[in-house]
């Protein structure tokens, strides 16, 4: 299986746009479109899919020199990504998925409210109705069997 192609008329419009009839305006892109889809008697949407094709099927060399916004000048290799810290927390997302899951709703609610919604153990009390106090020993609990399931896993 290869790259995906797409149909024959639409891989030619990138190249016949590079020969038009006459000189293009260029007020605005959805001119030069228009004007485009004139020259070449097509409709709009055609050659808009061309020219996003044409730009897809170009590709620059790692090792061309750029300058970046303020002058600094580097190559593709100095833009490339860097490693992903979240990564390395995949393993630790995937191991407290099914643990979570088997907490009750109270536990995991309030789970959700501390890290996700991001709450102190006070509004989350106020919130559910309790005392800050015994959020903070449900939360106690909710930790001790979440760890007691990651040891039994490790």
């Amino acid at each position: 299986m290869g790259r995906p192609r797409p149909p024959r008329r639409t891989r030619a419009l990138p190249t016949s746009r590079s020969r038009p009839r006459r000189p293009l305006h260029p007020p605005g892109p959805r001119t030069i479109t228009a004007e485009l889809a004139t020259d070449l008697g097509e409709d709009n949407d055609r050659v808009r899919l061309g020219l996003e094709l044409g730009a897809a099927l170009r590709s620059d060399s790692l090792d061309a020199p750029t300058t970046e916004p303020g002058g600094r000048r580097d190559t593709g290799h100095d833009r490339r990504g860097t490693r992903d810290p979240a990564l390395e927390l995949v393993v630790d997302r995937e191991t407290l998925r099914p643990l979570i899951a088997e907490l009750d709703d109270r536990d995991r609610r309030i789970l959700m409210l501390r890290f996700w919604d991001d709450l102190t153990q006070a509004e989350i009390g106020q919130r559910l109705g309790m005392s800050q106090m015994h959020v903070s020993r449900l939360l106690n609990h909710a930790f001790t069997t979440l760890r007691t399931g990651i040891l039994a896993t490790t």
